[in-house]
């Protein structure tokens, strides 16, 4: 809450030192709140909009400039002293001067950075659709995997990054599955990660940094797998739903990765 406010929370103070420098906003409806932020502190010129008014002036995050207005992160804390029924709940916010778009509400004293991952819609869900992820760094890049054929064709579809882009896997990104509209659509279970010298499909729930168990692997040190060479694919043997050994396992050819996804804003369908 901002000066001036009656709480006797409006003075409290957020550390500058306990939040990231930067945040990067991605997959929003709403394309202007895309975009890097950068952290500002007591120092630097408060945005005295209505919008934000009650916000905390210790710290706060710009985005940085570009065509698009300005938006900012903000932190708005509980009014618990208002004999108000139910008072507000605390919560770091998304904003523009017009209009609170997503928010990720928190609780207890202790102010926390702002939650890494998927946000949830502003405005008392008037907010525009789907709500964004907020992580340290930009999300690994979505891409598309193609050429499975027979029962493997399961496989073929999009692989989107983690809507956390912070968990990694053995030092690499972890990819969710998306298949291709009208094939084995319940079968979103698959998870493309690496380890033991290989890009791997497996079961999300099989996933160790030691586990070569999967139902698809690419021999590849490649940190993304849109840079994997030209390398063959290893694709479990017809009627084995997953495989350890090699003789599991059998060479398919013409199985390719492409950047990108084949659906707009593809970062809307994060997990």
């Amino acid at each position: 809450m901002g000066a001036g406010a009656s709480s006797t929370k409006s003075s409290y103070i957020i550390s500058p030192a306990s939040l990231p420098d930067q945040l990067f906003v991605e997959g929003a409806g709403s394309a202007i709140v895309n975009g890097k932020y950068i952290l500002q502190t007591a120092g630097d010129r408060f945005p005295t909009k209505i919008t934000v008014a009650k916000c905390n002036r210790s710290a706060w995050y710009a985005k940085v400039k570009d065509e698009h207005p300005c938006c900012y992160i903000g932190c708005l804390y509980a009014d618990k002293n208002r004999s108000n029924k139910n008072p507000n709940q605390s919560k770091w916010l998304i904003f523009t001067a017009q209009n609170s778009f997503y928010v990720a509400p928190f609780t207890g004293e202790k102010v926390p950075p702002p939650r890494q991952g998927r946000w949830e819609l502003g405005d008392g869900g008037k907010g525009i659709t789907p709500a964004p992820t907020v992580n340290l760094q930009p999300l690994p890049a979505a891409f598309q995997l193609s050429g499975w054929t027979a029962h493997n064709a399961r496989l073929n579809g999009e692989y989107l990054p983690l809507s956390d882009g912070s968990k990694l896997l053995n030092e690499r990104p972890i990819f969710k599955h998306a298949p291709v509209v009208g094939t084995s659509t319940n079968r979103k279970r698959w998870r493309m990660y690496w380890t033991h010298g290989a890009w791997r499909i497996g079961h999300k729930d099989h996933m160790q940094p030691d586990q070569t168990q999967c139902v698809a692997y690419c021999e590849s040190d490649a940190t993304h797998p849109t840079a994997i060479a030209d390398v063959a694919w290893n694709g479990t043997s017809s009627g084995r739903e997953v495989g350890n050994d090699d003789s599991d396992f059998e060479l398919v050819a013409g199985v390719t990765v492409a950047p990108g996804t084949v659906r707009p804003c593809a970062n809307m369908m994060l997990c």
